[in-house]
């Protein structure tokens, strides 16, 4: 029996791959929708992890030919103010998708925006775009799939 040996993988060189795969697909839901989809970046305080992460995000969105719109918010900003915002991108009909980077300063609830809905005594924000997802998974699930878990990732 040989020992099995683990393979190299190259992570700028898959990203980048990644990205270029992409870019037909999202020509395509250009073609759709009449423009590209938009992912709304939200940031709020200093952290330096996350604003790294946030750049990195918003120039693999825009390589792979989707619009980014980045908040950045003072580590001040108040939960009301957060959920106004995501409220508010959440009513915008330009934007497909919205980040709340993590971790968010300590007097916020992060669970009010990783799908914790019950015992943490915070609103929320319901997710209009739910039922748009499921007509366009209908429609065109494996392109919309696509961009969705590049977003995710």
């Amino acid at each position: 029996m040989t020992p099995n040996k683990a393979k190299l993988i190259d992570g700028k060189d898959f990203s980048n791959q990644l990205i270029r795969s992409l870019i037909p697909d999202i020509k395509t839901i250009l073609k759709i929708i009449g423009r590209p989809p938009t992912l709304a970046v939200i940031l709020v305080g200093e952290d330096g992890a996350s604003q790294v992460y946030v750049r990195n995000k918003v120039k693999q969105t825009e390589a792979a030919g989707m619009v980014s719109v980045e908040h950045r918010l003072s580590d001040q900003t108040d939960e009301e103010a957060l959920l106004c915002l995501v409220e508010t991108l959440n009513n915008d009909d330009d934007i497909d998708g919205i980040l709340v980077q993590l971790p968010l300063p300590k007097h916020i609830n992060e669970h009010c925006y990783t799908g914790y809905q019950s015992g943490q005594g915070c609103r929320w924000v319901s997710c209009h775009k739910c039922g748009e997802i499921n007509d366009w998974t209908k429609r065109i699930s494996a392109l919309y799939s696509a961009w969705l878990s590049f977003v995710v990732a």
